[in-house]
């Protein structure tokens, strides 16, 4: 069976799952500093091809084996840019190019997963620049070849207050799953349905309040938190209930 590769990202720091010998999560944060963590074992190790990299969001296609990040543009740190990283590489990840909406803007964006039935990328805003219209604060779907971003839902318009910051793409149910800190929930988001739903049972573990890594793997929401001394949180969607995060 090939290894598989689920991942989701955030401003702060990317969850994803690879599984050369078992699944492991990947965090990557923004201050250049990237581990690998066992999730059976919770062993971690630090990955050095990584080193001074920032990370904002991880998405992987398994199928080709490759992984993409977003993080600063090197030209304008206020925006983003595309990097691709092949499973197993010994040097870090390569810059693509920066990031532009078809309207010609340029974000600093939050979050990045692939949904890996329809063979897309999708970005999250959540927090548009000065002078941006608010309407952009939402999920923004990325075409990995043109580079360009195009408004897939409005978190303004979709009726519900949300801040999301952290991604995760569920094959078994065809939905995103996304932390929300307004609300201190999970929340799925159906893009075809231009929905954003709470999660029944999924309220944050207390204490949590600002969750800015997501992953989604065997049917289980991975969440971070921004505070490092706060334990991850996994969500299982079959149970509705947490459960100990190794």
């Amino acid at each position: 069976m090939k290894p598989s590769l689920y991942a989701a990202g955030s401003s702060l720091l990317a969850l994803l799952f690879c599984a050369p010998a078992s699944a492991q999560l990947y965090g990557g944060f923004s201050f250049g500093e990237s581990y690998l963590e066992d999730v059976q074992t919770g062993t971690s190790s630090l990955l050095p091809q990584f080193d001074l990299f920032e990370v904002f969001g991880a998405a992987a296609n398994d199928s080709e084996r490759l992984l993409w990040l977003v993080g600063p543009d090197p030209l304008n740190s206020t925006s983003g840019s595309l990097f691709g990283w092949s499973y197993g590489d010994t040097n870090g990840p390569t810059e693509i190019g920066p990031i532009v909406t078809d309207a010609g803007a340029s974000y600093r964006w939050d979050a990045l997963t692939y949904d890996s039935i329809n063979d897309k990328l999708y970005l999250a805003l959540a927090f548009p620049p000065f002078g941006a219209p608010s309407t952009a604060r939402g999920i923004w779907e990325l075409d990995p070849d043109t580079l360009v971003a195009t408004q897939a839902l409005s978190i303004s318009t979709s009726g519900v207050s949300a801040s999301i910051s952290g991604l995760g793409f569920n094959r078994a149910d065809g939905l995103i799953y996304a932390p929300d800190d307004v609300g201190l929930q999970i929340v799925a988001i159906d893009i075809a349905a231009g929905t954003i739903t709470p999660v029944a049972g999924s309220a944050y573990i207390s204490g949590s309040a600002d969750v800015d890594g997501c992953t989604v793997g065997n049917n289980k929401v991975y969440l971070v938190d921004d505070d490092p001394t706060f334990p991850p949180q996994v969500f299982n969607l079959g149970t509705g209930t947490y459960e100990a995060p190794h």
